[in-house]
């Protein structure tokens, strides 16, 4: 077969079966355009077309309308050789390619409050404009999904620190190749990692070299690349965050109302939960929020599916930025006590208040070690009915109990006494 091809436009034959073959077209700009397959079926002759695009991709109709030509010039030429012509099919967005393919990408946080601010992502070995968009088309349900200001970075372009690459804004907006140097693409960086809270603050502007190549591949391809970048810790944010924790599947409800600041690490909320709950901090903790998952990270215990992010660099209002946010904290993976958190309100910070401060409760923390939540609910039984077989054992491992009793003002001289 030939095909009417324009300049900027290529194709190769591949022999994906016995018989089937597919005519792939790649653009000099826009990359891997999409296929036309041609299967023999009992001796006649199946074409398809595909875009290599997904349909929500608004570059699905870029690449459909260059393709779209090459499927009604491939019909007449069926029609010239044997006479008759199969229907010419319309093409169809296929995410093409890519399928379990790493792509290596960082996202970018803010300097004092760890937001997310900006995805990069990272072409390694490809060093033309087309390969970059290959990558977009590949990313793009991620692209979506994070809604950021977001790059495509190609390999570079000579040796040394400041050598230069292809770099392609694809999100939220379009804008063309660009090739540039680490110094010339930093400040746009830089605007977004010190602009996100910085405006109508005196916090300084902090000075740091990011390069737009990523990292050497590690013994771990599949983990995402690493930008060194040197953050100063933030200072405290004004607003305060009204919390309301609650024991999950606890009935009558064992919840606090609390403030904290805005900036503390979960790390520190960690430390807040366990004085306001009433635990004692024996056991390992985690915090999540959607599908993340905080904590104390450890790499024996860390899968491709699941990796701990360190609760001490994450930050609370940059992990739950509004009010009405809910989250899960779960302390002591044996019994699985699970909190939902809820985010009341976020709030300006009063003048001469002590911070952290817990407002309101009902009824006290279960014993350590009881078994979890519903184990709890036969402790009490046991406790409370002094003909349960069970009911002098358990007081002498917990002694005297009062499950509805919450000391407030005692949580609040250990809260002030919290470092």
């Amino acid at each position: 077969m030939k095909f009417r091809l324009p300049p900027e436009v290529t194709w190769s034959m591949k022999k994906l079966s016995k018989k089937c073959w597919a005519y792939i077209f790649r653009h000099q700009q826009l990359g891997e355009l999409g296929r036309i397959t041609i299967q023999d079926s009992h001796g006649q002759a199946k074409i398809s077309c595909e875009v290599a695009s997904y349909p929500e991709d608004p570059m699905t109709v870029t690449r459909q309308a260059i393709l779209e030509p090459f499927t009604r010039d491939l019909m007449n030429q069926f029609d010239h050789l044997m006479g008759c012509s199969p229907k010419a099919p319309s093409p169809e967005a296929h995410p093409l390619g890519g399928h379990g393919k790493i792509v290596a990408n960082k996202i970018l946080q803010c300097l004092h409050c760890d937001a997310h601010v900006a995805m990069l992502i990272f072409g390694e070995n490809d060093f033309t404009p087309d390969r970059l968009e290959d990558y977009a088309r590949m990313m793009y349900p991620n692209i979506v999904k994070m809604n950021l200001p977001t790059w495509v970075i190609g390999a570079p372009l000579e040796s040394g620190i400041e050598a230069p690459a292809y770099i392609l804004k694809v999100w939220p907006s379009r804008e063309p190749v660009r090739c540039l140097r680490p110094s010339e693409f930093n400040p746009e960086l830089n605007e977004l990692q010190e602009g996100h809270c910085a405006l109508g603050t005196n916090k300084p502007v902090i000075k740091r070299h990011l390069a737009v190549v990523p990292p050497k591949q590690t013994s771990h391809p599949d983990k995402d690349h690493t930008l060194e970048v040197v953050k100063k810790k933030p200072k405290d944010v004004v607003n305060i965050y009204r919390l309301k924790v609650t024991l999950q599947d606890s009935k009558p409800p064992i919840w606090r109302r609390f403030e904290v600041l805005g900036n503390i690490t979960l790390r520190r909320l960690h430390k807040i939960l366990q004085i306001v709950m009433g635990w004692d901090d024996y056991h390992l903790h985690q915090f999540i929020v959607g599908y993340t998952h905080y904590g104390e990270p450890d790499p024996d215990y860390d899968t491709d599916d699941l990796q701990m992010k360190n609760d001490k660099s994450s930050r609370l209002y940059a992990v739950v930025p509004r009010e009405k946010a809910t989250f899960l904290y779960e302390y002591d993976f044996g019994d699985s006590w699970i909190h939902e958190i809820l985010v009341e309100k976020i709030l300006p910070r009063e003048e001469g208040k002590d911070y952290p401060v817990c407002l309101a409760g009902k009824r006290a923390c279960p014993p350590e070690n009881v078994g979890g939540i519903w184990r709890y609910g036969e402790y009490l039984e046991a406790f409370h009915d002094r003909d349960h077989p069970e009911h002098e054992q358990v007081l002498a491992w917990r002694g005297l109990f009062d499950p509805e009793v919450l000391d407030l003002a005692g949580v609040n001289v250990k809260l002030k006494k919290l470092k």
